[in-house]
């Protein structure tokens, strides 16, 4: 479990001690628009559950996601990280993340996204990783358009329709896409 380290974020794999700080994004509407089927916040046995499962693939796969911090402050910024996925009945790797709502719009999520990526093709060696997204999250599309990942199709997901996005480890290599894990 290697720590996740950029130019501006620090993290470590999820645990139980991250509960306040996952709680600050869970009870945030403007997060949960983004992040929830039903765009509301969550109460604190959901937060607690999505700690376990983050947790569980930690243990199961040694890859998982990252609860990150501002470096310069230590301030509770986010998560972000890798996690497996079904699609359509295949088995994908995930980039994933989440930021504060406060902090929008400072490049947090682009750096963590381009930070899990590296560390996907680098060290795990996967031929390719997606992610997802509400049709209508025009801001972590950017994100992956960001980190140089292509549209590929759009998909139902909990019940929703959502975009696939994905990154081949050629493509990535010929990106010029910043961030290190």
């Amino acid at each position: 479990m290697l720590p996740f380290t950029t130019a501006r974020l620090l993290g470590h794999p999820a645990c139980d001690d991250d509960f306040a700080s996952l709680r600050i994004l869970h009870e945030d509407p403007r997060v949960m628009a983004t992040l929830a089927p039903d765009g509301r916040p969550r109460d604190a046995q959901f937060t607690r559950a999505m700690l376990a499962r983050m947790r569980s693939h930690w243990e199961r796969h040694d890859f998982g996601v990252w609860m990150l911090t501002r470096a310069e402050d230590g301030i509770f910024t986010g998560y972000a990280g890798l996690q497996h996925l079904q699609i359509d009945g295949e088995t994908e790797i995930e980039v994933m993340y989440a930021i504060r709502a406060d902090l929008w719009r400072r490049g947090y999520a682009s750096e963590a996204a381009a930070a899990s990526l590296s560390y996907g093709f680098a060290t795990l060696g996967a031929a390719s990783l997606v992610a997802i997204t509400l049709v209508n999250n025009h801001g972590s599309r950017a994100v992956m358009e960001h980190c140089a990942m292509r549209y590929e199709r759009d998909i139902e997901h909990a019940e929703l329709p959502h975009v696939l996005y994905r990154i081949t480890a050629a493509e990535f290599g010929g990106a010029n896409v910043g961030g290190h894990a």
